[in-house]
């Protein structure tokens, strides 16, 4: 979300922007991923931080990003690990996915950096 707004933006997030842009990676996002950019986007309308016009035009930009869903399962396992974590199930959901895939992960929620470090996994922090 930072890359939607200009005063939270830094030179690492729109590196990443810019890496998925040009179509240089893929983001491996767990299917709540889109709620939550368009919530973040309502929520930036509606706090007056964007106008309509360009939450809509963001939203378009964002779904050419190569960001590919997987889907996690929502089941005991998901609970056990946001239990386990303290972790929102919505954030668990995003440590499952990179659990899982071996992947790194990319969070700016300090709680989400602090458990995958714990967990010795590759924190991107934008």
């Amino acid at each position: 979300m930072r890359w939607c707004f200009e005063d939270e933006a830094t030179a690492e997030t729109e590196a990443v922007l810019t890496l998925l842009q040009n179509q240089q990676g893929t983001a491996f996002v767990p299917g709540i991923w889109r709620y939550e950019m368009l919530n973040g986007l309502g929520k930036g309308v509606t706090r007056g931080r964007l106008d309509r016009n360009k939450a809509f035009s963001l939203w378009r930009e964002i779904q050419e990003l190569p960001v590919r869903l997987v889907d996690v399962a929502v089941d005991e396992k998901l609970l056990e690990v946001a239990l386990q974590h303290s972790l929102a199930v919505y954030d668990a959901s995003y440590l499952s996915l990179v659990l899982a895939r071996e992947l790194p992960i990319a969070t700016v929620d300090g709680k989400l950096q602090q458990t995958a470090q714990s967990l010795e996994l590759a924190v991107m922090m934008p």
